[in-house]
């Protein structure tokens, strides 16, 4: 299989697109060819029609998942490798881990201490891309950057631990977290709250403090209530709701910093209109967050109009 990739991919090349024999390094896709972590990317970059263009002048910065990574994106969606290679989302997954420009490691470092911490690149497709640092850890949205700065005729490429997925808004963040067993009675009770429209809005951005299925199985044991009587409760469902959701983004970065400078608690306000208490501390890299009673799973999910943070426990007004 991978012989005949490669070939595949040596008579694109031979064309209009080779490059000169001066050139120090292989395109991004000649690079990309000559790793074996890479085969699965490979497969997909051909599938997707994109060889060509990542072997063109550029240049790109890329965001490059190992195979190991896509297996697990594999796993964690119920698919094969050949459903992914026929998918229509295919060439929107590459493209949203090309960013245009050649941007270093260092580049970044130096953009994100500039800028509070966090910078958001524009990809290929469109869509925004959440660049933060811990240390000497670079994050991309909730990937890990496990080699940096591999660098090509064309630009650069940066190894990614985990598959990017193309971000729309919270609404359909929540739908396409819901579709792995996470968020199905969340995005029932948005639903059933009427809260559609409004985490669907563009012009608006707001940060989620989402809790899990099992946060929600928590509470419907304490309250001694089942999923479909709480969902019938129209009033108290939006009220609930609303307590999870803060005006503006309040990305892990914001949390860590104003914990260090409250003295590791702080409060913010709801669109419900109570605050949730905040206690944060640590860095980037090893931190202890809590929003009221519960604690931070995942954080800096990010969508098109706003973040998302997972929570263990489901946070009520007034406790």
């Amino acid at each position: 299989m991978r012989k005949l990739i490669i070939m595949t991919l040596v008579v694109a090349l031979l064309g209009a697109f080779a490059m000169p024999a001066t050139a120090q390094q292989g395109t991004i896709v000649d690079v990309a060819v000559g790793n074996a972590d890479f085969e699965t990317l490979v497969a997909a970059v051909i599938e997707a029609g994109l060889a060509d263009t990542l072997s063109g002048p550029g240049p790109y910065t890329v965001f490059a998942p190992t195979d190991a990574a896509f297996e697990a994106y594999l796993n964690s969606n119920g698919i094969t490798a050949e459903q992914l290679l026929a998918s229509p989302m295919l060439r929107s997954i590459l493209l949203y881990h090309v960013v245009p420009g050649n941007i270093s490691s260092g580049d970044v470092a130096s953009l994100i201490a500039a800028n509070g911490g966090r910078i958001f690149p524009e990809t290929a497709l469109g869509s925004r891309l959440l660049l933060s640092q811990g240390g000497s850890v670079l994050r991309v949205n909730g990937s890990i950057v496990i080699a940096a700065d591999v660098q090509a005729s064309n630009g650069v490429i940066h190894v990614i631990d985990r598959v990017l997925i193309p971000s729309g808004t919270l609404t359909d963040v929540v739908g396409v977290t819901s579709q792995r067993g996470e968020f199905t009675i969340l995005k029932a009770a948005i639903e059933a709250a009427g809260y559609v429209g409004l985490l669907n809005n563009p012009r608006r951005n707001y940060t989620v403090l989402a809790p899990t299925d099992a946060a929600f199985r928590d509470l419907l044991n304490a309250l001694g209530v089942t999923a479909e009587e709480l969902l019938a409760n129209r009033s108290l469902l939006r009220e609930v709701l609303a307590y999870h959701v803060i005006p503006g983004e309040v990305f892990s970065t914001d949390v860590l910093a104003l914990g260090a400078a409250s003295g590791g608690s702080f409060s913010v306000e709801t669109l419900q209109g109570g605050t949730v208490n905040v206690a944060a501390s640590g860095d980037a890299t090893n931190y202890s967050v809590r929003f009221n009673n519960a604690g931070l799973v995942t954080r800096d999910v990010l969508a098109s109009n706003g973040v998302i943070h997972i929570i263990d426990a489901v946070l009520l007004p007034g406790e």
